[in-house]
């Protein structure tokens, strides 16, 4: 949690600074239209199962994500990640597509064990392909839509057997593959 909270702060630190750009002698400063966003959704982009997650790209095509979320069984989650968009222009188009990687949780339960809840969440990588929505009446506003790829190190399955010896069954069908959707809005 101390090394999340930490990734969070240099994230946030980054996100302050402003391009400058130099113009013949004078100095004047731009800055990208949405080099930054922040949007609640749904989904293990979002941190978990709801959640909000921030965006600050460093150029038109690459950028660093965090996120925060509730995840499956009560806990809270977050994760951080890089997001490239390969076909971007100077103006990101109606629809905007994109690759991200993150760290952060892919799944998590919990059990009544003698009337004790035992909670568990687990952490992986996250793979996925998506793309923002936007439509120039919404002006910052736009959707995200993002299916995803997990993978959890086999922490799931060590689970899954110490439930099977405990005589507990497990449905696991929706494993490794989601999805995720959130409103964003660029500032």
């Amino acid at each position: 949690m101390k090394k999340l909270i930490i990734g969070l702060f240099i994230l946030f630190c980054l996100s302050v600074q402003m391009k400058a750009q130099f113009e013949s002698s004078d100095q004047t400063i731009t800055r990208q239209y949405d080099n930054r966003s922040l949007g609640l959704g749904l989904g293990y982009g979002y941190g978990g199962i709801l959640g909000f997650q921030y965006n600050h790209y460093l150029n038109n095509k690459f950028g660093l994500l965090a996120a925060g979320g509730l995840v499956f069984g009560g806990n809270l989650g977050g994760g951080v990640g890089v997001k490239y968009r390969p076909w971007v222009q100077e103006q990101p188009k109606f629809l905007t597509w994109y690759f991200m990687g993150m760290y952060g949780p892919v799944g998590g339960g919990f059990i009544f064990i003698n009337e004790v809840r035992e909670d568990n969440t687990f952490y992986g990588a996250n793979l996925g392909i998506g793309t923002e929505v936007r439509d120039k009446r919404w002006k910052r506003a736009f959707f995200k839509f993002a299916f995803h790829l997990v993978h959890d190190f086999g922490a799931f399955d060590e689970y899954k057997a110490e439930l099977l010896e405990r005589d507990f069954e497990l449905d696991d069908s929706f494993r490794g593959f989601t999805f995720s959707l959130g409103y964003h809005y660029a500032f």
